[in-house]
């Protein structure tokens, strides 16, 4: 718009100016000409010719005088004929271009007179001019025009800048509504081309090939997170229920308590797999389009129906509160998984906490579930190192657990477009997942 604007007032201004110059142009030839006319009178007839000539075209109702400004002197310097009073003092005796404010005869206001003077052979001097009113009229319209047209300019490149925006963010928001629906779990979206082959078909056929190869991707790694899931849970599986099998078969109380810790690691390597497993398809997108609009105060009524006695075994109390919430699109499994990790991480880790409260509250964009407890908490420091995945906050990693927990809590988070983020609670440590920001 100020582009627009700025060549407007760029061509108004040249508009001005030529006008000016062309009335400038025909007031120069008129004087001109005027002048050649009378040298020559006076050059074949006289001064006297001169004179009375001068005396009629500027003499009172003849017609001729309202534009015409002419002065004759003497070679004494006395004035012998015209319109104005006296020589003007600023005025040589020779000058081609000029223009004076000057006071004519009879006048009570200066008029701009345009003018031009000239020594004759007998010494004395003619000035030959003329008002230049018209000058002043057509600047008084230019004015006024330009302010009329640069008043209207400023109205079409408004409008032209609206329609160009419109059209742009239109063209723009083509692209972001497929990258939006990519996002959400549609990775068959793809950015329309118009065959124009402008910048922006240019920029939805890349969007497009690398949305469908990012297809193939993630179609190639669900098939082979797949076929891990499969090839590897399976053999544990049936190791652990060989191992339960021995067991029963067996009497001796030191096979059998050798058995029961070889089944116990068998379980936990099952777990490690089945959350690495899960940690990888949750960040690569899969899950996303199963997400359905859910009742985040029955799902965390779900939860405590779940996890409660576990965390009642433990000495604790789990709290749930979510009231007036509104329905949430989220895939409702990942969910419950999550909140569970984090259930179960603060019934192992929370020394000494006694209550465990689950809440979920509304925001601008989204929803928060928190999880939190009143034990020891994590250190600032160490933050950092609980969410990376298989961190643990015990070197020896003598007690139970793989580091997996936290980093499935924030896949299921980034697969919702949200993020964790770990907190004090006072005397404990409070787990915020962000869903939707």
């Amino acid at each position: 718009m100020a582009a627009q604007l700025a060549l407007v007032a760029l061509v108004l201004f040249f508009v001005d100016r030529q006008s000016m110059a062309s009335m400038e142009a025909i007031e120069r030839q008129w004087i001109a000409d005027t002048q050649s006319e009378l040298v020559a009178l006076q050059q074949k007839h006289g001064t006297e010719a001169l004179r009375r000539e001068i005396v009629s075209r500027t003499g009172a109702g003849t017609g001729r005088g309202d534009k015409a400004v002419l002065l004759l002197i003497g070679p004494q310097g006395a004035p012998l004929a015209g319109n104005l009073a006296q020589w003007p003092p600023t005025i040589p005796a020779e000058t081609d271009w000029q223009i004076l404010s000057l006071f004519l005869t009879g006048a009570q206001q200066p008029s701009p007179v345009a003018l031009a003077t000239t020594p004759l052979p007998d010494g004395s001097r003619l000035l030959t001019g003329r008002v230049f009113d018209t000058a002043e009229s057509l600047r008084d319209i230019n004015r006024a025009g330009l302010v009329s047209a640069f008043a209207i300019a400023i109205v079409m490149a408004l409008l032209l800048s609206l329609l160009f925006s419109h059209l742009l963010a239109r063209r723009v928001s083509d692209s972001t509504e497929m990258i939006a629906a990519f996002r959400a779990g549609d990775y068959r979206a793809r950015a329309p081309i118009n065959g124009s082959g402008d910048a922006f078909d240019r920029q939805a056929s890349a969007l497009n090939a690398m949305f469908a190869q990012i297809e193939t991707l993630l179609g190639e790694l669900r098939t082979i997170t797949d076929g891990l899931a499969h090839d590897l849970r399976s053999p544990i599986t049936r190791m652990i229920v060989k191992i339960e099998r021995a067991a029963i078969e067996q009497g001796d109380p030191d096979m059998l308590a050798t058995l029961e810790q070889v089944r116990r690691e068998a379980d936990t390597l099952l777990a490690i797999v089945s959350a690495a497993l899960l940690i990888s398809r949750t960040e690569s997108g899969i899950g996303r389009e199963q997400r359905e609009p859910t009742d985040i105060a029955l799902l965390l009524g779900d939860i405590d129906e779940i996890y409660g006695p576990l965390v009642e075994e433990a000495g604790m109390t789990l709290s749930v509160m979510a009231e007036g919430l509104p329905l949430f699109a989220l895939n409702r499994q990942l969910v419950v998984q999550a909140i569970g990790n984090l259930i179960e991480n603060a019934v192992k880790h929370a020394q000494g906490a006694s209550t465990i409260t689950v809440s979920a509250v509304a925001r601008e964009e989204g929803i928060a579930i928190i999880v939190a407890d009143n034990g020891i908490g994590i250190p600032a420091d160490q933050r950092d190192t609980a969410l990376r995945r298989f961190g643990r906050l015990d070197p020896a990693r003598s007690a139970p657990g793989s580091g997996l927990g936290l980093s499935l809590v924030e896949g299921v988070a980034k697969l919702h477009d949200g993020s964790i983020a770990l907190e004090d609670n006072a005397s404990g440590l409070r787990v915020v997942m962000r869903l939707g920001e």
